[in-house]
């Protein structure tokens, strides 16, 4: 499916010279737009692998990435990989997957575990 855009700009010039007679013309200059709207299911698309992320669609890179991370109110349970995050929204909790447990890396609430996150200490 493609959009067309018209842009029509209408110039009239008019002159007058010195021996008082007017001249008027009209310049149109059109100008056409059209762009293709990508209307395939994200599963479709191809998506070329980086990082982590090994998928070739963009549908299962989208589902790859939403694999690692999880939110909610309990703890999720087992199946979990190496590194995969959890937020437990009734806690404030930050929780990353380490050895077959969920640790606490920080809670929100506490400016102090906010304080004391660097990165360079992981």
């Amino acid at each position: 499916m493609a959009t067309q855009v018209t842009v029509q700009e209408s110039l009239t010039t008019v002159t007058i010279d010195s021996s008082t007679s007017i001249t008027v013309s009209e310049d149109v200059t059109n100008v056409e737009l059209s762009a293709a709207l990508i209307t395939s299911p994200a599963g479709a698309i191809s998506y070329d692998p980086y990082g982590s992320v090994s998928s070739t669609t963009v549908q299962a890179a989208i589902d790859e990435l939403a694999d690692d991370f999880y939110r909610g109110t309990e703890t999720p349970g087992s199946g979990y990989e190496e590194g995969d995050l959890f937020y437990d929204t009734d806690d404030n909790l930050f929780r990353v997957y380490v050895e077959n447990e969920w640790v606490t890396l920080l809670r929100a609430a506490d400016t102090d575990d906010m304080q004391r996150l660097d990165g360079g200490n992981f």
